[in-house]
């Protein structure tokens, strides 16, 4: 099944990306489509506290140093990141830095984060 869900979800954004007519999607924020500046490696801290890095790749793919793999689009200012196992994590730029929040498979994005941490940009696509 969640192989499933993941083909289904990555052939939508895929359709969206195809027939979407965005010029410059850092002006538009109700629209969803992929931000260039998300591309490269980030390190964060998984629900564990563990550090991890997730490379995030143009093709709308992302895969991280623990073997997580998932895919990501970006929608009203948050960086989606959509896991196999089920777990969303939420990048938003705050200030200065950028924070993760993540959630557990079967929770709401509009609840509280399962947990938070700082995501850090360490190297550019």
């Amino acid at each position: 099944m969640n192989n499933n869900f993941f083909f289904s979800f990555t052939c939508l954004l895929v359709l969206i990306a195809g027939c979407s007519n965005i010029t410059d999607p850092e002006k538009l924020e109700s629209e969803v489509f992929v931000a260039p500046w998300a591309e490269g490696e980030w390190e964060i801290q998984n629900d564990k506290g563990e550090k991890i890095t997730i490379t995030i790749y143009p093709d709308g793919s992302v895969l991280g140093s623990d073997s997580s793999i998932g895919s990501w689009f970006f929608v009203e200012q948050y960086l989606y990141l959509t896991w196999m196992d089920g777990w969303v994590d939420m990048i938003k730029k705050q200030d200065n830095h950028f924070e993760k929040f993540g959630y557990e498979p079967g929770t709401s994005t509009d609840s509280k984060a399962t947990n938070q941490s700082e995501a850090i940009k360490i190297k550019k696509k």
